[in-house]
């Protein structure tokens, strides 16, 4: 798995390693020069790359609009997280996920 956020990795990468969660992420992408924030897809694009992963049967969870377009863009499927940021489900989500552990069945 790998993550994909418009947080800066000076926040998600000690957040990660202090939940413990980081040893579940092949990749965390965070914006920097030459991965633009979502809705640009480069972020999704270089993260299957790095974990040596085609878009087919490629599953990307998000929570809004730029992460439903990220995804559109990058050619992978979307999982919408009802349970995050925006309460209507964004154009392009294939399944609705409504709590985290739906994630497993993906």
């Amino acid at each position: 798995m790998g993550v994909v956020t418009n947080l800066p990795g000076w926040l998600v990468t000690p957040m990660a390693e202090a939940t413990g969660i980081d040893k579940y992420f092949g990749v965390i992408m965070t914006p920097r020069p030459g991965v633009p924030a979502k809705p640009q897809p480069h972020g999704i694009r270089k993260a299957l790359r790095e974990m040596g992963r085609e878009p087919d049967h490629t599953w990307f969870v998000g929570d809004g609009a730029a992460d439903a377009e990220a995804a559109k863009t990058a050619a992978v499927s979307f999982a919408w997280a009802s349970y995050g940021y925006e309460s209507t489900a964004p154009s392009g989500t294939e399944i609705v996920l409504l709590a985290f552990k739906d994630v497993l069945g993906l």
